[in-house]
């Protein structure tokens, strides 16, 4: 659902639709804390600004390994349970190199990332980070003991 222009100039003062619905996105926001992702400076944002505020690897080159690692992790996500078998390690391969050719064809145009991507793969890819993470951690004390 998008936000719409309640004020009589026509201008964006973020707003739901229904005062209540506004009502319970607020109290929505106090329970779970409003994005903690670090925004860019306009939209559509680029894939550079995506891995410099979100990815934050040492390097650009390991940023963007990392990045290509969370889209192989995540490929065909949305499509899984209507899947009539997984995929396999090649087809995940052609999966991600098809959507860094469309993140690359959106930049050249303006930018990939709208708002609603940059939330959406933003909060992906810290979770799935975190978890990463964890796995290594958790590792790393099974070695130890």
């Amino acid at each position: 659902m998008k936000k719409i222009s309640t004020s009589q100039n026509g201008t964006h003062d973020n707003k739901w639709a229904t005062p209540r619905l506004d009502k319970a996105c607020m109290e929505f926001d106090k329970i779970a804390g409003p994005s903690k992702l670090p925004m860019p400076d306009h939209f559509p944002a680029s894939l550079k600004d995506f891995l410099a505020r979100i990815v934050k690897a040492r390097t650009p080159a390991d940023s963007m390994a990392r990045f290509r690692r969370f889209l192989g992790a995540s490929a065909g996500r949305d499509g899984f349970w209507l899947a009539k078998k997984p995929m396999t390690a090649d087809e995940r391969d052609a999966w991600v190199i098809s959507q860094f050719q469309a993140i690359n064809d959106s930049d050249k145009k303006g930018g990939f990332f709208t708002e609603d991507v940059w939330l959406a793969m933003g909060s992906a890819y810290r979770n799935w980070w975190q978890d990463q993470k964890s796995a290594k951690a958790r590792e790393s004390a099974k070695k130890r003991k």
